[in-house]
């Protein structure tokens, strides 16, 4: 920061902005990936999701040949091992401690001629375990587990109702690639939520996403589930330039796009460097005002404040924030409070301000991280803040020089090398 620091003091003091620079115009009509398997991992790496389905005791028709005597209870999962999918049973003791899932992954309707999947208790109160299958598209992964009873009644209540237990699934193997949009190489990761084992099905009912493409556009060798997964299937804006799909492999093998003629808003990407634009938001705070930003700061140096009253680190740090707040105010420094707090804790809020002495405007909408501002801002965990430049909204200091030791010593920091470079330019003289 210390770097980076006085340049963008002095761009802020002279009334510019920064932007990227605009890639050159791309003459290929398509972007061609080649895609290699990851068999594992998909889970750590961000790019896996859960569904269900239900389970029955009642045998279904595609079963040809059963488990004995044994009682079961039986699904179908997406896996198209067969035209109907993929049948399952599972067997369990009367108590839940133990059981054993059987999966048909070859698809004949007989459940004891596959090979055995592993099937163990986890560290929750449920079983679960991966299992591996073979079908004409390649080999498909899936993590299954099911809760026991015990997780819906952990205090053994005799007249606790317990719901329906599903089976929960997803695919855990992906593929992953290298592609060039623009004049930047981004890593791209293909995964197949419906878990049908084919991506060539990525056409939807528009609820759930059936083929991800995930883009590491922060390349943090991480996917973000927020802002860097997009739906196969539809229009995307990268690096300016919007793309559609063109053709991908049943397998995954090879995807390609082409440019699209669609308009689709480029998804802004959560600030984690000095000197990155922030992202523009409107608001009504709790006094009912409409607040812009960075329109109605022009001029100002404002932290960006995430809290909840449930943070214990955030509240410890309000008392050093409202000393900084009424140190530096007159200095052109303002809060903007963004309050994380759930649905109808309106009260408690406003309570909470008077209590710590936040007389600055405070945001709450009642969705706590899914609320508009801290999605943009891609916030997951607090505190957090950010310090930002009002007239340009560009970044002046991460989360990380705003911890509660470091607020006093970075805002000092940057309002001295501000006012210093404002100094400096009145004492400049200006040429005829």
């Amino acid at each position: 920061m210390d770097k980076l620091l006085p340049l963008l003091v002095l761009m802020l003091s002279l009334g510019l902005t920064s932007r990227v620079p605009a890639f050159p115009e791309d003459n290929h009509a398509k972007v061609i990936v080649d895609l290699h398997p990851v068999s594992e991992g998909s889970l750590k790496r961000g790019t896996s999701t859960l569904r269900s389905i239900k389970l029955t005791a009642a045998k279904p028709a595609e079963l040809k040949k059963g488990l004995g005597e044994e009682a079961a209870i039986y699904g179908i999962l997406p896996v198209r091992a067969s035209k109907y999918g993929m049948l399952v049973a599972i067997i369990e003791s009367a108590d839940a401690k133990a059981g054993k899932i059987y999966l048909d992954a070859n698809g004949d309707g007989d459940l004891t001629n596959d090979k055995a999947t592993h099937w163990e208790p986890l560290g929750t109160p449920a079983f679960g375990g991966l299992a591996t299958v073979e079908i004409a598209e390649g080999p498909v992964t899936l993590r299954l587990f099911r809760y026991t009873p015990e997780f819906y009644n952990p205090d053994h209540k005799p007249d606790k109702k317990i719901p329906d237990r599903p089976l929960y699934y997803s695919r855990e193997d992906a593929r992953e690639g290298k592609a060039i949009f623009g004049e930047k190489t981004y890593t791209l990761a293909l995964t197949e939520f419906a878990a049908t084992g084919r991506y060539d099905l990525v056409k939807h009912d528009g609820k759930n996403i059936n083929v991800g493409l995930y883009i590491d556009r922060n390349g943090n060798d991480h996917f973000e589930r927020d802002f860097e997964l997009y739906d196969l299937g539809l229009p995307f804006t990268l690096a300016g330039k919007t793309y559609e799909l063109d053709a991908v492999a049943a397998n995954g093998s090879t995807l390609s796009f082409r440019r699209s003629q669609s308009s689709v808003p480029e998804r802004p990407l959560p600030l984690s460097a000095v000197g990155q634009p922030g992202i523009a938001f409107r608001c009504q705070s709790l006094d009912g005002k409409l607040v812009r930003f960075p329109k109605d700061y022009r001029g100002k140096i404002v932290l960006l404040d995430f809290w909840s009253q449930g943070c214990v680190p955030c509240m410890r740090a309000k008392p050093e924030l409202a000393r900084a707040f009424a140190r530096h105010h007159e200095r052109d420094f303002e809060v903007l409070g963004v309050c994380l707090d759930k649905v109808d804790e309106l009260r408690e809020i406003r309570d909470v301000c008077l209590k710590h002495g936040m007389t600055w405007p405070q945001l709450y909408d009642g969705q706590s991280f899914d609320g508009p501002v801290a999605k943009c801002y891609g916030v997951r965990s607090l505190p957090c803040a950010f310090l930002l430049d009002g007239t340009t909204g560009i970044l002046l200091a991460t989360p990380e020089d705003l911890r509660r030791d470091n607020i006093e010593v970075t805002l000092s920091k940057v309002l001295a090398i501000r006012e210093g470079l404002r100094e400096s330019l009145k004492q400049t003289p200006v040429e005829e």
